[in-house]
């Protein structure tokens, strides 16, 4: 479905397929990653509380693209370092955002973890924390990896 999608959006708004991303949250984070992992669709993706939920050693499809994982310190939902959350609706063990880093890696992507201090599950949290940090807005922070903003 999601593959569908984009290649009609993609299609109907004569969008450049060289240059499609994604930014994710929680599932939507795990979702973002899958795609990079089993798809051409994207060429580079924010994955946001969320890691890697395929049980794989490498991601061949992801060769020569990058990811900006972005996860809270403080994630009781979906533990940054992997396992069952506290806080989470489910009851999924997790992988750790390093596994997802490892993997990816493997494959030949780059794969950065920004790790947002004193931010835990909550989008809202984290946006605040990076806007926080930087001079910058998450928004602006998101543009400059994509490459949709020049550098500053």
């Amino acid at each position: 479905y999601i593959g569908r999608a984009i290649t009609y959006l993609a299609d109907k708004y004569h969008v450049d397929t060289n240059k499609i991303s994604a930014i994710g949250h929680s599932n939507g984070a795990m979702m973002s990653q899958r795609l990079m992992c089993e798809t051409d669709l994207l060429q580079a993706a924010i994955p946001i509380s969320g890691p890697l939920m395929l049980d794989v050693k490498t991601c061949p499809k992801a060769q020569g693209k990058k990811i900006l994982a972005i996860h809270g310190a403080l994630d009781e939902n979906v533990p940054l370092n992997g396992g069952y959350g506290t806080k989470g609706v489910t009851n999924i063990k997790f992988a750790p955002q390093s596994q997802s880093k490892a993997v990816f890696e493997a494959s030949g992507a780059e794969y950065t973890i920004d790790v947002v201090q004193g931010a835990d599950h909550s989008l809202a949290a984290i946006i605040d924390a990076v806007g926080k940090r930087y001079e910058r807005n998450f928004s602006q922070e998101a543009a400059l990896f994509l490459g949709l903003a020049p550098k500053y």
